[in-house]
């Protein structure tokens, strides 16, 4: 019998905001979750919060790590401890991103065509002490729209090790 297979471990989310100010407002007062700063591949820090075993990192609107410029979630990042393995393991192809992420580690990323339109990164775990607040414990789930659900079902499922 085949091992069941592991659903990959989330390293962050990075959420784009029009008003940087009062959406860490919302994630840190409101919601009560812990806040720390990371280094941004600029160089600047931007704010992120804790989640569980993960982060969600605040980044303005053009920042120029961003896939896109809108906002919302720019991408989700998979943790790994081998970026460019991990991504070649999928066996989808890879857009030229290869360089410094969240936090200054190395990090890769899927072509978002192959991913049914998801931006799809690899990086290290951010290394955070998991955290919750009264309101928030954890991020259970990702929800991925598509046009094309057997599509989608077979990259994050079959190729990519997410459970369902």
């Amino acid at each position: 019998m085949a091992a069941a297979p592991t659903k990959p471990d989330l390293a962050y989310i990075a959420l784009v905001s029009r008003d940087v100010e009062r959406t860490a407002q919302f994630l840190g007062d409101d919601l009560n979750l812990p806040s720390f700063t990371v280094a941004a591949p600029t160089g600047k820090e931007i704010a992120a919060f804790r989640v569980g075993a993960t982060a969600l990192a605040l980044f303005p609107e053009g920042h120029d790590f961003l896939t896109s410029p809108k906002p919302g979630v720019d991408h989700i990042a998979l943790a790994t401890s081998d970026p460019t393995g991990a991504r070649d393991a999928t066996g989808l192809a890879p857009i030229a991103i290869d360089a410094k992420g969240v936090g200054g580690a190395d990090q890769t990323a899927l072509d978002r065509h192959e991913t049914c339109g998801v931006n799809v990164r690899f990086s290290p775990a951010l290394a955070l002490p998991s955290a919750s607040s009264d309101l928030v414990s954890r991020i259970d789930h990702i929800g991925i729209a598509s046009a094309d659900n057997a599509a989608a079902e077979t990259i994050f499922c079959g190729q990519m090790g997410a459970v369902y």
